[in-house]
């Protein structure tokens, strides 16, 4: 009882003394830091990431754990940062992402394609163990592209997929009762039987954004749009055979990588470094360079499906 006296007559004292303690906001997003990661010289080699699915999605703060933005914001905010250090010489992006939504990818290789563009800076990207889907389709915004003898890319098509409960609702005896200003408002809705016509809707705008992904393959790898056609129906390679395709230039390990993009920018050596929120651990190439089912969160993939129909550049096969 004693010691608890104390401590309020303690913080009354700091109080009436002009002190006052700053509890931290937890929705307080922090600012990027750098870390670096080994190397030497005065040129640097920015190391990130597209780790996960895909998507612009954030994460709200969580108790102990300040807000996370979503994949998107990130890589631009880092593009933005990387633009004012003109130490910089070469972006090392690693890849370990079945893909994700189509728009999430798209607006990520947007912006590494303008920042390459930009700059004159060279990316290199290294496929870790995926890079299929979206993830392949954003490595085609880099110089040159590089997997692991084990990595898994390719998978170049589109995926939509949703959850169909009507006939679920009539043996329980519950009824849609939507109300809508054209025979296409709900099309996709899980409540009711698709008809030939919203079938080939859909089919129309899968077949839109096959044409977009196959369109960035070949302006990217040089291929003509025949060879991409015939690797593109959804398949995954293996390094070797990506290669030889021509879906990837090299085969390599993380040294291979660094080595090139020193290589691409002309130098020598460099740091290798990275950006980060404080609370984040970094301390090697390694440390995020992964997804597990948990990052993957298929449950909530699959639950979000039964709210409508989502276009994915996706490798899944439990979709």
């Amino acid at each position: 009882m004693t010691k608890i006296k104390g401590f309020f007559l303690l913080i009354g004292l700091l109080t009436l003394n002009g002190c006052f303690f700053s509890i931290p906001d937890p929705n307080q997003l922090n600012p990027l830091s750098e870390t670096e990661l080994g190397g030497q010289g005065p040129h640097k080699i920015l190391v990130m990431e597209i780790s996960g699915i895909i998507s612009q999605e954030g994460q709200e703060a969580r108790f102990g754990e300040a807000p996370k933005v979503g994949m998107v914001a990130r890589i631009k905010e880092e593009l933005l940062r990387a633009e004012m250090d003109s130490s910089i010489k070469a972006i090392l992006l690693l890849i370990n992402s079945p893909g994700g939504e189509v728009t999430a990818s798209d607006l990520i290789y947007h912006e590494l394609n303008r920042f390459r563009k930009k700059t004159k800076i060279p990316i290199i990207s290294n496929i870790v163990s995926i890079g299929a889907s979206g993830g392949y389709y954003i490595a085609m915004a880099s110089d040159r592209v590089m997997a692991h003898p084990t990595a898994i890319t390719g998978s170049i098509g589109v995926i939509i997929s949703s959850v169909n409960v009507f006939k679920l609702m009539e043996k329980i005896g519950v009824q849609d009762s939507t109300y809508k200003s054209g025979v296409f408002k709900d099309m996709g809705s899980p409540l009711k039987p698709p008809n030939s016509q919203e079938r080939q809707l859909f089919d129309n705008l899968v077949q839109q954004l096959y044409q977009q992904f196959v369109s960035i393959v070949v302006d990217s790898r040089k291929l003509s749009r025949e060879e991409v056609l015939k690797l593109a129906d959804g398949r995954v390679y293996l390094a070797a055979e990506a290669k030889k395709s021509g879906l990837i230039d090299e085969i390599g390990y993380m040294e291979d990588s660094i080595k090139l993009a020193q290589s691409l920018a002309g130098i020598s050596s460099a740091r290798l470094v990275t950006y980060h929120r404080p609370q984040e651990f970094k301390n090697n190439i390694y440390n995020r360079t992964y997804f597990s089912a948990d990052r993957l969160n298929l449950f909530n993939l699959s639950i979000r499906r039964l709210s409508g129909p989502k276009f994915l550049y996706l490798w899944n096969p439990s979709l």
